[in-house]
């Protein structure tokens, strides 16, 4: 019986196609190719775009007025919060439906905070802020408008745009 010890045969493989012949060779692995992410078919599926900021801005597509804390949650409302206001069309069942035609951040300062939508706050190309809208006012203790922790506090109001002097009550705690 024989014993091949310390013998290694580095002669590649016969057959190879010369790149795996190469690697084989060199003592190399060959390259592994790496999955391609897969792209959007169709164009729902893609990635929303964000609005052209040259886009004309119709003055009439507004929502103004202020937000205030209902007595009830007074005591959870704290100075220095993210406020967040977000319109949405309203669906068939009443509810908000769809991507949020137009959002706005701002700072929790007390009882009361002024805010003013525009299609200026769109966040997604071809929305305009018109018709029948729910406009949703969510004190987010995080700063993170997509999560909801015990403690945020919610406000809504129905209103059809144009608007001007509207008041969202913050009086629902998560």
């Amino acid at each position: 019986m024989l014993a091949l010890v310390g013998c290694k045969d580095k002669s590649p493989p016969k057959g190879l196609p010369p790149a795996q012949e190469w690697n084989a060779k060199s003592g190399d692995l060959p390259p592994v190719e790496q999955p391609q992410q897969q792209q959007a078919e169709t164009p729902d599926e893609a990635e929303p775009n964000a609005p052209d900021p040259d886009r004309e801005i119709d003055p009439a597509h507004h929502i103004r007025g202020e937000i205030k804390v209902h007595a009830k949650v007074k005591d959870k409302a704290k100075p220095g919060a993210a406020l967040f206001v977000i319109a949405k069309q309203v669906g068939a069942d009443g509810a908000p439906a769809g991507p949020p035609l137009a959002v706005q951040k701002l700072t929790w300062h007390g009882e009361r905070v002024a805010f003013e939508l525009t299609d200026a706050n769109a966040m997604i190309a071809g929305t305009a802020l018109d018709g029948e809208v729910i406009v949703t006012a969510h004190y987010d203790q995080d700063g993170d408008a997509l999560t909801k922790q015990p403690g945020d506090i919610f406000g809504t109001l129905k209103v059809k745009v144009p608007a001007e002097g509207v008041t969202i009550w913050l009086d629902a705690v998560q």
